[in-house]
């Protein structure tokens, strides 16, 4: 039973970097974050976690990224945030500079994300800050590319 588990989840793992060997010039990411709210925002709710979706180009300097994540924020109000979010990049040897603009589910705007991504390999950090009417929240997350 064991074998069978391991055997299906490397075939799981598989899926994307042949998607991804078919269509040149696009990528795929996944990854885990965390947040942290501020403004009146954060009076509200606390720090939390969450996950993303992405897909992007890869040309050599500039690109368009699109993703979705969802953040759980804790505290007395914890609330899930969907996102959806497209912008472009700019790159330069292993960083990458994104400007996205989003919609937020449960609060109900749209905002706007400036972000960093270092990218080794396949394996990816970043960090930015989601500004909306209202509040906005940091985050730092790590991720992999197929």
């Amino acid at each position: 039973m064991h074998k069978l588990r391991l055997s299906v989840l490397l075939a799981v793992l598989a899926i994307p970097g042949a998607i991804t060997g078919q269509l040149p010039g696009i990528g795929l990411g996944a990854g885990i974050q965390l947040v942290s709210p501020s403004g009146d925002f954060g009076e509200v709710l606390d720090a939390g976690y969450g996950g993303y979706l992405k897909v992007e180009t890869r040309l050599p300097f500039i690109g368009v990224a699109a993703e979705v994540n969802a953040n759980r924020f804790g505290g007395d109000d914890s609330k899930t945030i969907l996102g959806v979010q497209v912008g472009p990049r700019l790159g330069m040897g292993l960083l990458r500079l994104g400007f996205d603009i989003g919609r937020y589910s449960q609060i109900d705007k749209t905002g706007y994300t400036p972000n960093v991504t270092a990218s080794l390999g396949p394996l990816e950090v970043g960090a930015g800050m989601t500004f909306f009417s209202g509040g906005r929240w940091a985050f730092v997350r790590g991720g992999i590319r197929f």
